[in-house]
């Protein structure tokens, strides 16, 4: 819904968005809270010329690593380029469904 418009060091304001606590079993990043966007979400990249904003702090972690971080509860930072994407499927877990899509990912052509 969002994928084209949203990119990394702009700046946008983002209106009708929810925010809500993470509950503690669920986080997977530090983060205490999260937002969602949704079809009524309105987001404007808005031109910023204030360099007080950080810049995002990345690790890279390469392929070849992958096997050091097979603990679920982190996050880590990839370059890749999706090469093909599967059709969206519903999944039915314990606590509902959900709705999943994989995505082809490759380190190096």
């Amino acid at each position: 819904m969002f994928d084209h418009l949203l990119h990394i060091t702009r700046t946008y304001y983002i209106h009708n968005a929810i925010v809500k606590p993470i509950k503690p079993e669920h986080r997977i990043v530090d983060n205490v809270y999260q937002w969602t966007i949704n079809p009524t979400t309105l987001i404007e990249e808005i031109s910023n010329d204030d360099s007080s904003l950080p810049a995002p702090s990345f690790s890279f972690v390469p392929f070849a690593e992958f096997h050091k971080h097979m603990d679920y509860s982190r996050l880590v930072d990839v370059i890749a380029i999706a090469i093909d994407e599967c059709p969206a499927r519903q999944l039915q877990t314990r606590n509902g469904s959900s709705m999943i899509q994989e995505v082809i990912l490759i380190d190096q052509l």
